[in-house]
């Protein structure tokens, strides 16, 4: 059997090791955790974006059961969240991008052209923001805070310029925002290969109706005790397979315009129902478990109106407070601060 060589203290030379070993390996740990961080910044904004709710599903899910009355729980994975600037010329709003996305879409908004592109690209950056942040859903992503009022926090995800010779109303992003389509959920019984499909039992039948044919392989049809129909020879009806309505207008049943899903004639759009349907700005007010909305912080007070002001650095940021709806918050860059309970309670919003 292996015997361990002694130390001149006694310590044996194989524990000593483990413990070097164990020094060694949180340091390495330490170093690679730096050059993340360090280099979050300078990686593209998508990365950026993946890196931040990446760190903070992985601090929520480690994060300990530890209350120390006066002071912030260490236990906890470290945030690697920071600001994304688009302040140099070249990247102030609206990038080339965005002016060539909403070429001639600027009448169907009451509003130019480069108006609209602005206004679209601001609305990214709110959805990015509230995406990053998990969409509010959990407020363990900041510290719990006793003697601050429990557990909140603000960080600012954006700073940002835009080229143009007056201001953006906050009312102006909120329309917008509520008529720009995000995503829409998948309706149907999700039975096909890539989404899609209807159970045939919601028929009641044992084949599929005309026009529809049964897909030859469905796990999830026959984990149902059933078979899976989608619309027969057609590569174009993404959207009936997927519980959506193919017309040439809008109906009761089928309000709200869809264009990310297919049709099979040309002269037709997708509709899908309401409740599936998720705007930019539904999907900041409803899609997370505690809500949320979109304010701007005016000097010290949070309101609902506001002009985000052109050739000024502007800021676009999250703020969460325990049992209290959390908010995408816009502002000017030096008015990053969030004044609660009749001024008792003050919340700077971290730029990094």
């Amino acid at each position: 059997m292996f015997n361990s060589i002694k130390s001149k203290k006694g310590m044996p030379a194989a524990g000593f090791g483990i413990i070097i070993g164990i020094i060694l390996l949180l340091v390495a740990a330490g170093i690679i955790l730096w050059v993340v961080i360090s280099s979050a910044s300078k990686a593209e904004e998508k990365t950026q974006i993946e890196l931040c709710r990446t760190s903070n599903v992985i601090r929520v899910g480690t994060e300990a059961e530890y209350l120390s009355g006066w002071v912030d729980s260490p236990l906890h994975s470290p945030r690697v969240c920071g600001t994304i600037y688009k302040t140099k010329k070249e990247l102030q709003l609206p990038t080339k991008k965005y002016k060539e996305r909403y070429e001639g879409e600027g009448p169907r908004f009451s509003m130019s052209d480069k108006k609209l592109a602005t206004v679209a690209e601001i609305a990214d950056m709110v959805k990015n923001c509230w995406y990053m942040w998990l969409e509010g859903s959990d407020e363990r992503v900041f510290p719990d805070r006793l003697r601050d009022w429990g557990r909140k926090g603000c960080h600012v995800c954006y700073m940002f310029k835009f080229k143009g010779s007056s201001g953006i109303s906050v009312t102006d992003l909120r329309n917008v925002m509520h008529n720009l389509p995000y995503f829409a959920e998948d309706s149907s019984d999700k039975c096909a290969p890539g989404g899609g499909g209807i159970f045939m039992l919601r028929w009641g039948r044992t084949t599929c109706p005309s026009g529809w044919e049964e897909v030859k392989e469905s796990k999830v049809a026959d984990m149902a005790g059933t078979k899976c129909c989608v619309v027969k020879d057609c590569d174009e009806c993404e959207c009936i397979n997927k519980g959506g309505s193919c017309s040439s207008g809008s109906t009761k049943d089928f309000p709200f315009r869809y264009d990310k899903w297919s049709c099979p004639e040309e002269a037709q759009k997708c509709y899908v129902r309401e409740e599936y349907y998720y705007s930019y700005l539904r999907y900041i007010e409803k899609y997370g478990d505690r809500g949320g909305g979109i304010q701007y912080i005016d000097i010290d007070d949070i309101v609902l109106r506001g002009t985000i002001n052109a050739l000024e650095v502007n800021a676009i940021s999250f703020y969460s407070r325990e049992d209290d709806t959390p908010l995408i918050l816009i502002s000017k860059s030096d008015h990053t601060k969030v004044v609660d309970w009749g001024g008792l309670d003050t919340t700077e919003c971290e730029i990094k």
